[in-house]
């Protein structure tokens, strides 16, 4: 079994099931082979973080995180690049569990944008996540999370913030923070809804 890192009630308990997840500052690291209900029925989780589930996997997942009112997030990525998600979910994940000023992001962002996408993508750069969405024909962008890392001063993080929000349908959300000790060059989740006609 899987042992949290931290275990105040009154924080967020997040689960992690992702590949090439070696250690983690904050959250649980669990196997994929310990997603099931006997599992996941004995302990308090607020959300569980996945990726590189197969569709049956990903249905019988949400059915048992639905009954235990568990916020399934899956993250994705166009090329499946599964150090991108890795480096995406460490550093949100850091992000909730600090306090680290702007503290404006929270668990409820990850879930409504979770909620109104089909899929969710995630990047560990700007211009990747810009040529994506400059490109990509899979649907509208609903919405998005950015965090800029280091020491980005405010010009360069405005000017990220509004080449993402070019790319975002008119009603999108995109919330923005910073992050200063953040993997990769920065973190970027995009959630997608796909036209009505390809859910059929």
């Amino acid at each position: 079994m899987f042992e949290p890192v931290e275990s105040v009630a009154d924080e967020l308990q997040i689960a992690i099931c992702i590949p090439k997840l070696a250690s983690l500052e904050n959250g649980y690291s669990i196997a994929t082979n310990e997603l099931t209900e006997s599992t996941l029925s004995h302990i308090r989780l607020d959300a569980l973080f996945v990726s590189g589930l197969s569709l049956k996997q990903h249905s019988e997942l949400s059915k048992i995180c639905l009954l235990h009112h568990v916020e399934l997030v899956v993250f994705d990525n166009p090329k499946k690049d599964s150090t991108v998600i890795r480096d995406v979910v460490i550093n949100l994940t850091n992000k909730l569990a600090s306090k680290e000023m702007p503290n404006n992001l929270d668990l409820a962002d990850i879930r409504s944008l979770n909620q109104s996408s089909d899929c969710l993508f995630a990047f560990n750069s700007k211009e990747t996540a810009i040529d994506f969405m400059k490109y990509q024909q899979l649907g509208a962008v609903v919405g998005g999370i950015y965090l800029a890392h280091g020491d980005v001063g405010l010009g360069e993080y405005e000017s990220t913030n509004n080449a993402l929000l070019h790319y975002l349908s008119e009603k999108a959300i995109l919330c923005s923070s910073f992050l200063s000790v953040g993997v990769s060059d920065c973190t970027i989740l995009l959630g997608i809804k796909k036209p009505i006609q390809d859910k059929q």
